[in-house]
């Protein structure tokens, strides 16, 4: 779990737009999902799917998620993946550092758009 805490500077009418990619290696053919959490909800407030294609599998999963700021008060962002079975190594290929410790890495952004 990635968590960001931001605190919109302009009117409840702008926009929050939370992007990035997960380098993640799978070890069997699942969906993944890369869901996305908002302070202590236990809810997702969305989903992005992907399709499990085999196992050995490293790929990056770019995300975009763009929702309604609401307010100006802070709030926490969480990014969360997993998949349906199997084990997913994020930042890895799942048996060993093939580039060298700390080279494979997954980044996110975090941007308020005034509408």
């Amino acid at each position: 779990t990635n968590t960001y805490l931001i605190s919109p500077s302009a009117c409840t009418s702008s926009k929050i737009k939370i992007s990035g990619v997960i380098s993640a290696n799978q070890s069997s053919a699942f969906l993944q999902s890369i869901c996305l959490f908002i302070d202590s909800n236990t809810d997702a407030e969305q989903v992005q799917i992907f399709g499990g294609s085999g196992s050995g599998l490293t790929a990056g999963l770019s995300f975009c998620f763009i929702l309604d700021a609401g307010s100006t008060s802070a709030r926490t962002y969480k990014i969360r993946i997993g998949m349906a079975g199997g084990t997913l190594y994020v930042n890895s290929n799942g048996t060993s550092n093939i580039f060298g410790t700390g080279k494979v890495t997954s980044a996110m952004t975090i941007e308020e758009i005034e509408t």
